[in-house]
């Protein structure tokens, strides 16, 4: 690995070159079952929600930056536990009002409002309680704790989907803006615990997150327009829900959408070359989801 000033930093051991992903959404989705507890209602609540099929992007993105072992993998599963009570939340009836996600019911609609807010409450707390136990040195562990909160509160996460809500943005800036705080922040944040957890050098891990950056942006443009798809069964979530909703599609119209998207993709391409590591796993973690944002 060279950094940008020419200096060779000590080498971060690799991972596999080319990771079998669905090897590795298995494990995740295997140890998000035996962290998520058992033997109350609010766990079947928080299990619906996070054990649910998914992608298992940013989880993948620790783990593809980190590697394999087991630290690695409990913080990328502390990342989906967030992701999830995200959605949780995202869906309720005083958000977005959804009623169909990853092709299943709704949380609220499966267990109610009240053990739906219980327990996002509870897997974001579950979260951080495994960031704590990390058998990793303290400041690491504090590293990834503010990573992860900060993404999560007002200047992140709450903050993109209280202004979603509010649907004010009205320019293609202002709703990149948003899309950068309800979406991309997480994927930045997952970036950002594996260059911690792998001691990437700063110049290494500022690239590996205007990677995540960038993708994430490209990913809620292409979410966006799933929106518009005819059947809810081809994209497992509620469709025409972002009518009147201010996304790039309805501010920049479909060409403007697709040339945005291209721009991010790019970009995040720029970034991988410039982080100054092997970057075999995560060109193969990009290429399929970029075959179908483009």
């Amino acid at each position: 690995m060279t950094s940008l000033s020419g200096a060779r930093p000590t080498p971060v051991p690799a991972g596999p070159a080319v990771p079998d992903l669905d090897t590795l959404r298995a494990r995740i989705g295997v140890r998000l079952d035996a962290l998520c507890g058992t033997g109350e209602p609010l766990h079947e609540a928080m299990r619906y929600a996070l054990v649910a099929p998914g992608k298992r992007v940013r989880p993948l993105l620790v783990l593809l930056i980190a590697g394999e072992g087991r630290q690695a993998l409990d913080a990328a599963c502390a990342v989906e536990m967030v992701h999830a009570a995200s959605l949780m939340l995202d869906d309720l009836p005083c958000m977005d009002d959804a009623r169909l996600r990853r092709g299943r019911a709704t949380a609220h609609l499966r267990h109610g409002e009240a053990s739906t807010i219980l327990g996002a409450v509870a897997l974001i707390a579950r979260a951080f309680e495994v960031i704590a136990r990390l058998d990793i040195d303290a400041d690491s562990r504090a590293e990834l704790s503010a990573a992860l909160s900060n993404a999560i509160g007002a200047e992140g996460m709450a903050a993109g989907q209280d202004r979603d809500v509010a649907g004010q943005a009205s320019t293609l800036e202002e709703v990149e803006t948003v899309n950068r705080l309800k979406t991309a922040v997480l994927f930045t944040a997952a970036a950002r615990m594996g260059g911690i957890l792998s001691a990437l050098d700063t110049d290494a891990r500022a690239h590996v997150e205007a990677f995540a950056t960038e993708f994430g942006m490209a990913f809620q443009i292409a979410d966006d327009a799933l929106d518009l798809a005819p059947d809810p069964a081809r994209t497992g979530k509620d469709v025409g829900a972002d009518a009147g909703k201010p996304t790039i599609l309805a501010t920049g119209g479909a060409v403007a959408a697709r040339e945005l998207r291209g721009r991010h993709l790019d970009a995040a391409d720029r970034a991988l070359a410039q982080a100054g590591i092997d970057p075999a796993a995560l060109s193969s973690f990009l290429r399929p989801f970029r075959d179908a944002l483009t």
